[in-house]
């Protein structure tokens, strides 16, 4: 979009309220052709065509309706059917040979499909061609060699480094551990768009390599999580000091109710707390997916900002400070310099972020709705659909033909939210939760009606997901593209994301690793063997951790607390557990377990039973954090 359009649709926001004509994304996929003859020739072509429209239908099925307040917009045929097995391992075939990767010599036909129909290949082939198209040589020979780690050592990638090996440069640099977020401010400007791997080591640590540099993007992503940035949304409701929660519709001071007796006061305000989901009595039940998205009440000392439906931008009104603006522009111009760097050195990033914050990145930004505000703001998106099934009464009023236009204007007004008029709930045209942006001109004294509720809906959807959040955004595309381009992640989709810049999904704080996967995925050495007592014990203790449990030994034996993409198996090099080594007068019990995280090495006392080794590991997981010194 020109400068000039752009700055002409923000002016008729601010100052009429008129929300620009959202894109449907079913129109936009199916008016642009998936491949040209002149680009591929081929009778499979129309095939292709009529299987984009399909898999557009099911992924895209509640734009057809008023669906945005269903708490389920699954796929109505799962991603898996979509998949082509034949051409899925003819790609990977292809992909798995290094003689293709360092001759540059990929089919072109491979590239076109991928990216005009990613839903024919599965994740993992995408994610390798995504390597091989859009990094040099050396970087593509270095992911096929893990891939083949990934894949069990088997195929072409099997042998591949036993004939060539990627020759990558290395920079490293040292860095201090009391402001890294500083530090790797300077790092990434000098370093991200280099084509060397980043290496990172601690000032006075002796440790260097994989498992400090992953830990270096461990910390650095929990520090751009710090509440006092200001960066995500609700992040006011992490500080260290009381305030109201960011995601209700609430003004920041209470309408004034004169001329009506106690009770009726009383009701007001009690209908008014059940049309925002306060009154935890009245509330009704939440659906499955409510109950996973919910937002806890935050602790009274936290820090960091945590929601577990993910992170998104705090929407920053006109009205803003211009030094506000400029530091969050040059964070999030940092954040894309740093997720673009570890993506292209195959590290991860340990940040939560919303799927409709990864939309922005494959440019479905003009395709966000009100179905998308459930994945940044639960409980806003909640008290939105309960005032949207007004509004729609509102809306079915004004169409009917049966009444006058005076009459319309009784009904209209006469309409309620649990026995509340809507002028009583004590609304204006203010962004929830932030109190001082106005959604339009003279927003602040224009109060909301049944009459002007659509238009409310639609200017919080806009500004929370969308006008809100474009300076922001912007410059995350500008440090982003500095690395790499960033139209070379459209082969993934939003939800996929989190597995390109995060690694293995974490999944629910009950979920646990199951037994069998990690006796096939740990590798014993050295003093033990897979029946091994002391290996039992671990599988076991193991198998019963959390996922708080999960992180943190991941964080102790990797430098990073989350897997790789693949999960256990994908490991590079794999989980190695051997026997400590102490003097037979000397008592394992009264021993840590020590490691090696750029080898993935556990060294482990053969503990005496279960309880002491569950004991040891605690310990030494949560104490033995953020240093590397010889053990």
């Amino acid at each position: 979009i020109c400068h000039y359009c752009r700055t002409k649709q923000v002016r008729v926001v601010r100052a009429e309220g008129l929300v620009p004509r959202r894109e449907s994304p079913l129109v936009v996929i199916l008016r642009a052709a998936p491949l040209s003859e002149g680009e591929l020739r081929d009778a499979a072509l129309p095939a292709l065509g009529l299987l984009r429209a399909l898999h557009a239908l099911c992924r895209h099925w509640h734009t057809l309706y008023r669906a945005a307040c269903l708490p389920d917009h699954r796929p109505l045929v799962p991603n898996a059917e979509f998949i082509n097995a034949k051409l899925a391992a003819k790609a990977n075939r292809q992909l798995q040979d290094p003689l293709v990767i360092m001759t540059g010599n990929l089919p072109p036909w491979l590239k076109k499909i991928a990216y005009a129909c990613p839903f024919v290949l599965p994740f993992e082939c995408r994610h390798l061609l995504f390597y091989v198209v859009s990094f040099d040589r050396d970087r593509a020979l270095q992911r096929l060699l893990e891939a083949g780690g990934e894949r069990g050592g088997g195929g072409a990638a099997g042998g591949a480094d036993e004939r060539v090996a990627p020759r990558l440069d290395r920079r490293k640099r040292t860095v201090q551990r009391h402001n890294v977020l500083r530090q790797a401010e300077h790092v990434m400007h000098e370093f991200a768009h280099s084509k060397a791997l980043l290496e990172i080591q601690y000032e006075n640590e002796v440790g260097t390599g994989l498992g400090p540099t992953l830990e270096f993007y461990a910390l650095v992503s929990q520090e751009l999580q710090r509440a006092d940035l200001d960066l995500w949304h609700g992040s006011e409701n992490f500080k260290q000091k009381p305030t109201s929660f960011g995601g209700e519709i609430v003004k920041s001071q209470p309408p004034v109710v004169t001329d009506r007796s106690a009770d009726a006061a009383a009701r007001l305000a009690s209908s008014v707390r059940d049309a925002l989901n306060l009154d935890e009595e009245r509330a009704p039940e939440p659906s499955d997916l409510e109950k996973e998205t919910s937002i806890p009440s935050p602790a009274p000392d936290a820090t960091y900002v945590s929601w577990p439906c993910g992170l998104f931008p705090q929407a920053v009104g006109r009205n803003a400070r211009a030094s506000h603006v400029s530091r969050a522009k040059a964070k999030f111009r940092f954040l894309g310099k740093f997720m673009a760097k570890a993506v292209m050195d195959s590290r991860m990033v340990d940040i939560p972020l919303s799927v409709s914050m990864y939309r922005w990145l494959v440019s479905e930004e003009k395709w966000l709705s009100l179905s998308d505000v459930r994945h940044v703001a639960p409980e806003l998106w909640r008290s939105l659909c309960r005032l949207r099934r007004v509004a729609e009464r509102a809306r079915v009023i004004a169409l009917d033909s049966r009444q006058s236009a005076e009459q319309k204007t009784q009904l209209i007004s006469g309409l309620e939210l649990d026995g509340c008029p809507i002028e009583e709930l004590g609304l204006d045209f203010i962004l929830p939760g932030d109190g001082c942006t106005e959604l339009r001109r003279g927003g602040r004294d224009l109060p909301v009606t049944a009459h002007n509720l659509h238009n409310y809906i639609d200017l919080v959807t806009h500004w929370l997901l969308y006008e809100g959040v474009t300076k922001q955004m912007e410059a995350f595309r500008e440090g982003f593209e500095s690395v790499f381009p960033l139209a070379n992640l459209k082969i993934f989709y939003p939800e996929e994301m989190e597995q390109v810049f995060c690694g293995s999904p974490s999944g629910g704080r009950d979920q646990r690793w199951e037994p069998r996967m990690l006796a096939e995925c740990i590798r014993p050495d050295h003093g033990y063997n897979a029946e091994s007592r002391a290996i039992r014990m671990l599988i076991d203790i193991l198998a019963s951790y959390n996922r708080e449990e999960q992180r943190l030994f991941l964080q102790f034996v990797t430098g990073s607390p989350r897997l790789p993409t693949g999960g256990f198996k994908a490991l590079n090099p794999p989980l190695t557990v051997v026997r400590k080594s102490l003097e037979s007068s000397l008592d394992p019990d009264e021993y840590l377990p020590s490691v090696m995280t750029c080898v993935n090495y556990l060294k482990l006392p053969d503990y005496t039973s279960a309880e002491v080794m569950r004991g040891k590991l605690r310990l030494a997981a949560s104490e033995g954090q953020h240093s590397f010194h010889l053990s």
